[in-house]
Order: C-alpha cells, then sequence, then structure tokens
C-alpha cells in the first residue's frame, strides 16, 4: 500500500473516532462522497449523516491542501448551520479557519466580498444597516405613508391606499448610480397607477440613502459589483479557492445559483453540493415551487440509509416524498413506534393527549425515556399555531441567529426593538464598556423578575444612547414593550434563539413551524394538520386543507404528481414536501394530529388511517 493511501486510512480512521458512535465505519456510500475530488452533486435524505460527511470531507481537504496556498470556500444557510460545522471541525482538531479558506452563510459571504463594498462605492462612508423583511416593512410602511400624505396635502389624493405593497419580491430592476441618484429601482406594483408606483419607488430610494437595506438588496448589490469586473473577480476566486462546497443546495435560490456561477469557473474550481431536494420549503409561499438546483444525474451520489429512525418511520416519510424514494432505508438498530394519530378538540386537548401518549410509551421503550432530545408539535403556518394555542404560541424575537451569551441575546432584542422606531446606528454605542455595565444590571434584574427595577433602568439606557428626543416620545411605553421582549426570552434562563416560533410548557413540549425545525432531530414529532392551502384571490379563492391534500400518500397510496400540475397539485406538491421535513425529524415517534371536526364530515377517516398502519391514541 502506497504510503499516500496509509496515511489517508489513518485519517479516515481518526476521523471515525472522533465523529461516530464508538466502534461505527463510514458506510460504502459515505465513502465514495468523502473521497470523490471531483465535481459531484450528493443527495443526502434525512439522518443519513450528511453533515457529518461534509465534515469529513472539508477535513481531508484541509489536509490536502495544506501548503498549497489555495482553500476551500464551505457555503450554508444558516449560523446555526455554520455552528454545526465549525463544531464537528473542533472535535478534529480544527480549531479555526482562516484565510483562504471561508466557512459562513450564502448571505455572509456576498455581504461581505461583495455588497458591503458595493455599498460604500455608491454611498461613501455611510453605515450600512441590513434588516429582516418584518423590520424592513415597518420602515417602508411609514415612508410610504409619508410619501401619499405629501399627496394628501397637495390635493392630488384623497387617502392613503388601504393595501400597502410588500417591499419583498417586488421589484423587477435596481438600478445603482443612475442618472448621478445613488439607486433607482423599477417596479410596477401598482400596475398603470403611477402615484402608487412612485410611493413605492421613491419610498425604497429613501431606505435605501440611509443605508437601510435587506438581503436581498446585498444580493442585488453583489450582482451590480461583480458585473463591473467580473473577469477580475473571477480571477480572483479562481486562485483562491480550490473547491467550492455547498451545503444544503436546495435552499439556494436560482439568483443566488446564477452569482456563485458567475465568480466561481468550473474549469479551476471543483464545485460539490450536498442536499436533499425533497427538503426544499423557502420558497414555496412564494409560488415557486420549481427546484433551483437540478440535480446532475452523471455527477449524482445518494447517501440514502438513515440512521435517525428505523423502518417504520421510513415507510412514512418515503411515502409523503414529491417523487418515489424506494431506495430510502433504515439502518438503526433502535426500533420507532408504529405512526400514531390524534383526534382533539382545541390547543389544550391536543397537548394533553399528545404528552400521555409519549408517557405511555416511555413506559415501553426505556431508550426512548432516555432521550433528551425535544418533543415537538409542529404546524404549516405561524397564524394555525397562533389560532390553536393564543398566548401559549410566541414568535421568537430574532431570526438566524444562534446566540452565545446573555449578553448578545439583549443587545439583539434591544436593537430589533430600536430599529422598528430610529433609524439611527447603535452599534458603537452597545460596543462600550459603559453599555455593558448597564446591560448587565438589566439582565441581573430580570433574572430576579423585578419589573420596576427593569423599566427604569431601561429607560437611563435609552437616554444614554444616541437617540433623536424628539422621536422618543413614549420613553415609557417603549421601555415597557423592551422588558416584555426580554423577559419573554430570559424567563427560564440563557436561551439559544433559532429561527423558529417556540413555546415550551416547562415539560419540553414545543410548538413551532416547520420551516423552523428544518435540519433539528427529535424525539417524538407531532404534525397539525388543520393548515388551509389557497389558491387564486377574493371569490376565485379555492382552498384545500393539509388533511384533504395529504391523505392518500399518508394511508399509502401513492400518486405521481405530474410534470403539468394542476393548482390541487400545486398545493399538494407544497403539502408533501413540508410533510416530508417534518415527519422525517423523529427518532422514535411520528404522529399527526386531525382536528375533531374533521372526523365529524368523514366518517370513514379513521379506519382509512387504521387501515394503512396508524394507531389511534386514546
Amino acid at each position: 500500500m502506497k504510503k499516500r493511501d496509509v496515511l489517508m486510512n489513518e485519517l479516515i480512521a481518526s476521523i471515525e473516532k472522533s465523529l461516530l458512535p464508538s466502534g461505527c465505519h463510514f458506510s460504502e456510500e459515505q465513502q465514495s462522497v468523502i473521497y470523490e475530488n471531483n465535481d459531484m452533486d450528493v443527495v443526502a435524505g434525512p439522518g443519513t449523516g450528511k453533515t457529518t460527511v461534509l465534515t469529513a470531507r472539508i477535513k481531508i481537504l484541509l489536509e490536502q491542501l495544506k501548503g498549497s496556498g489555495q482553500g476551500i470556500c464551505v457555503l450554508t444557510h444558516t449560523n446555526v448551520a455554520v455552528d454545526e460545522i465549525k463544531s464537528s471541525l473542533k472535535k478534529l482538531g480544527v480549531e479555526e479557519i482562516k484565510n483562504p479558506h471561508f466557512i459562513g452563510t450564502i448571505q455572509d459571504f456576498f455581504n461581505t466580498f461583495f455588497a458591503k463594498k458595493a455599498f460604500h462605492l455608491i454611498l461613501g462612508d455611510k453605515q450600512m444597516r441590513v434588516l429582516d423583511d418584518e423590520i424592513f416593512r415597518e420602515k417602508f410602511d411609514k415612508q410610504f405613508v409619508r410619501y401619499y400624505q405629501t399627496l394628501i396635502e397637495k390635493g392630488s389624493v384623497k387617502s392613503v391606499p388601504e393595501k400597502l405593497p410588500n417591499p419583498a419580491g417586488k421589484i423587477d430592476k435596481w438600478n445603482f448610480l443612475h442618472e448621478g441618484n445613488p439607486v433607482r429601482v423599477e417596479s410596477k406594483v401598482g400596475g398603470k397607477n403611477k402615484q402608487y408606483n412612485n410611493a413605492f419607488n421613491t419610498s425604497i430610494n429613501r431606505l435605501f440613502k440611509l443605508g437601510i437595506i435587506t438581503n436581498h438588496c446585498c444580493l442585488e448589490l453583489s450582482n451590480w459589483y461583480i458585473e463591473q469586473y467580473n473577469k477580475i473577480f473571477k480571477a480572483i476566486i479562481s486562485k483562491r479557492f480550490a473547491y467550492l462546497l455547498l451545503d444544503e443546495a436546495q435552499d439556494t435560490s436560482k439568483f443566488q445559483f446564477e452569482l456563485l456561477q458567475s465568480l466561481f469557473d468550473n474549469t479551476s474550481v471543483i464545485v460539490q453540493k450536498f442536499g436533499d431536494p425533497y427538503q426544499a420549503i423557502y420558497n414555496i409561499w412564494g409560488g415557486d415551487t420549481e427546484l433551483a438546483w437540478e440535480v446532475d444525474d452523471s455527477r449524482e451520489k445518494r447517501i440514502s440509509k438513515t440512521s435517525r429512525f428505523s423502518e417504520t418511520i421510513v415507510d412514512v416519510v418515503k411515502n409523503v416524498c414529491i417523487v418515489k424514494y424506494d431506495d430510502f432505508k433504515s439502518t438503526t438498530n433502535h426500533t420507532s413506534f408504529s405512526p400514531y394519530f390524534i383526534i382533539y378538540e382545541d390547543g389544550d386537548d391536543l397537548i394533553k393527549k399528545y404528552r400521555l401518549l409519549i408517557d405511555e410509551l416511555e413506559d415501553k421503550n426505556e431508550t426512548f425515556k432516555k432521550s433528551r432530545k425535544p418533543k415537538v408539535i409542529v404546524s404549516a403556518l405561524h397564524r394555525d399555531l397562533e389560532n390553536t394555542f393564543g398566548e401559549r404560541y410566541n414568535r421568537a424575537v430574532t431570526k438566524n441567529t444562534n446566540y452565545k451569551s446573555d449578553f448578545e441575546l439583549f443587545s439583539s432584542i434591544l436593537l430589533k426593538s430600536l430599529s422598528k422606531y430610529f433609524d439611527n446606528d447603535f452599534e458603537d454605542s452597545l460596543n462600550k464598556d459603559e453599555f455593558r455595565i448597564k446591560a448587565f444590571k438589566i439582565i441581573k434584574e430580570l433574572r430576579n423578575d423585578n419589573d420596576e427595577k427593569i423599566i427604569d433602568e431601561l429607560s437611563e439606557l435609552l437616554d444614554g444612547l444616541v437617540i433623536d428626543k424628539e422621536l422618543l416620545q413614549n420613553n415609557y411605553g417603549l421601555c415597557i414593550e423592551i422588558k416584555e421582549l426580554l423577559k419573554s426570552n430570559f424567563s427560564n434562563g440563557s436561551q439559544t434563539i433559532s429561527d423558529q416560533s417556540v413555546y415550551n410548557d416547562g415539560e419540553d413540549i414545543s410548538l413551532a413551524t416547520i420551516h423552523s425545525v428544518k435540519g433539528e432531530t427529535h424525539k417524538a414529532t407531532l404534525l397539525m394538520l388543520d393548515s388551509e392551502f389557497s389558491t387564486g384571490y377574493g371569490d376565485s379563492s379555492t382552498s384545500y386543507s393539509m388533511l384533504q391534500l395529504l391523505e392518500k400518500y399518508l394511508t399509502k397510496n401513492y400518486v405521481e404528481l405530474p410534470q403539468d400540475k394542476s393548482d390541487m397539485e400545486k398545493e399538494t406538491e407544497k403539502a408533501l414536501k413540508l410533510a416530508y421535513v417534518a415527519l422525517s425529524r423523529p427518532t422514535h415517534l411520528i404522529c399527526i394530529g386531525i382536528p375533531e371536526y374533521k372526523v365529524t364530515e368523514n366518517e370513514n377517516l379513521l379506519n382509512v388511517f387504521k387501515s394503512a398502519g396508524w394507531m389511534e391514541s386514546s
């Protein structure tokens, strides 16, 4: 055996020892991916060890590229995923990723290397503030209304339109440095309504000049900047990176793919994509269900053996896949339970029955009982959780963030609250020792649940920040608002907030959207089937319940969807993608929740599910 092969075998053995359970080894499928040095599209099902394989691949490349001057570019879609990869690499002795390597989110990649530079090229040293769509929408609405108020004063219109446009995805084209203006957008959100269009475009303009933009605008800035210097950037990227590893490729938008293709020369950079195209759910509400990542059959590799759950769950999961997933198999030694359905009247009833079922099964299975993984109830939509559980369900304060300390959590909540009302840049203030001292005082009082002291300290802190005092008309009201947000996130000690909406009842039963739990592993997962999927608008609108769309798939009557889909089939595709993600989370138990009125409407429903192997929870 050659020395190189010996060293590689030793490296693989070391990786297996650090990342895999004792005595376990990478499967043939996994090894095929780990050793591949050419372009490839890796289709990895839920629980198949994709992140572990990706981490092993990164470690091998880091060793192979030592001393070459070239690096690897690893891109994924959430900070949580980035942290997971870095945490796994630490187990392999990789403490820090340095130049020429890059590991981060795809958004961070474009923001860091292109968007920020483009922004400063256009607006000089003005501070760039990237807001999530929700907060940006609030600021946009203020600008839009302000524009119409000037028209009202001039007598051009009588009132502000009842329905304000949503800036997300409504811009046809961005023009930067157009005719001496920093930015111009082209859109026709109001059809032939010139005033409506002008209000939209002017509002976007004003926010941009204030340095207030969205992540999508960052991509547009990156695109504009790359177009100016494409040959130079392509040469720089190709010289720096030997490999591009794209994680969760199914969540990459067409726009992001196009930008990556314009930068990474496929003749000199090896591109390896990892993901599960059947879990592509981030774009489904925008009406675009087509996959941006088209798996190339000539370079496809599959990892289809899951160790997360046994065949009882595999049988359900592969039947809610948008394609026949016959090669999806289980390799685990533990036994998952038969699937259960729960008929419920309301949220209280559902939680009660779900908890009783879990308690009953824990008495029968010691491994299930000892598992510390969460027990979760998921739904397709926020509003369904809100309607069913009311105040029990609270949306998390932040998105796409993995907080490492109380201070970071506190700062984020404060910034998010202030950004709703003020356009100031608070970053410098938050880095000062004086602010940190006050922040820790407030955190201490949060632990002591001293409302009065919290408000006093917050008021003093706000006074010390650079805020337009004329706009701060209700200091006390703002302090109360911030206090409530802080208390909801510090009530049970320091919490890690991810991109999800969660309620935890103290016994580890959480409520969350399907989008928010993507990538998680649960002990037990219950999917609520009360969501309504609608097509069309107004009188022409048609609704389909999630239960209606999924019934035949959940009962093993798989029907392949045609290429040319009807409206109902399009909604079915959405429901299947969501169900596939939701029902592939648990190690032991999957449940579905069926509202009682659905059973009343269809007396034969329960018999259909029982015939397909579903158990009814008492």
